[in-house]
């Protein structure tokens, strides 16, 4: 009976925990977005070509050197409803100015994308009705005691955190960037 209660344990509660987030990192104290995407039929200068020619929503590529680009996430809030988000079960810094520092580098037939620095800008207004911006780390709601948070509210931000951050970086003939 043991056995199986344990064998229940860590079906249902320890392999979720490692498994929540694909790409979403908790390192050296910050959450890291990192990603590795394949485009199987192109070179590395085909690549590069089409990370410098090409523009997408929410992103502002700035530093374009020889084997890394360099840019940021611009401040776009992120379409959670998109991503089955409800204003109920998520936090409300969810509909706030998303930021981040995006490193992309290439090679045939790959490209990887990290994201580093990842925050929110949230709006409030204090006693006075004096506007001010709060700036909140993400690693500031998704990791606790040292830990990715469990709390199910935090953990499906997560997922759409990097369900957002995972389609912005893929191309296709369907749309830009």
């Amino acid at each position: 009976m043991k056995k199986i209660t344990l064998l229940l344990y860590m079906i249902f509660i320890v392999i979720p925990i490692f498994s929540q987030y694909d790409y979403l990192k908790y390192e050296n104290g910050q959450i890291l977005f990192k990603k590795v995407y394949s485009m199987d039929s192109l070179n590395s200068e085909q690549i590069e070509n089409l990370l410098k020619t090409t523009s997408f929503v929410g992103v502002k590529l700035e530093n374009f050197k020889s084997d890394v680009i360099l840019g940021k996430l611009s401040g776009s809030p992120i379409p959670y409803k998109e991503y089955g988000g409800k204003w109920e079960n998520i936090p409300i810094l969810m509909s706030q100015e998303f930021y981040g520092d995006i490193t992309i580098i290439w090679k045939d037939s790959k490209y990887k994308v990290t994201i580093s620095n990842i925050y929110f800008l949230i709006h409030t207004a204090t006693n006075n009705l004096v506007p001010e911006v709060i700036r909140m780390e993400c690693v500031e709601f998704l990791v606790k005691k040292g830990e990715l948070n469990q709390r199910k509210s935090i953990v499906n931000s997560g997922v759409i955190i990097e369900k957002y951050l995972s389609e912005l970086f893929v191309f296709n003939n369907k749309k830009e960037w």
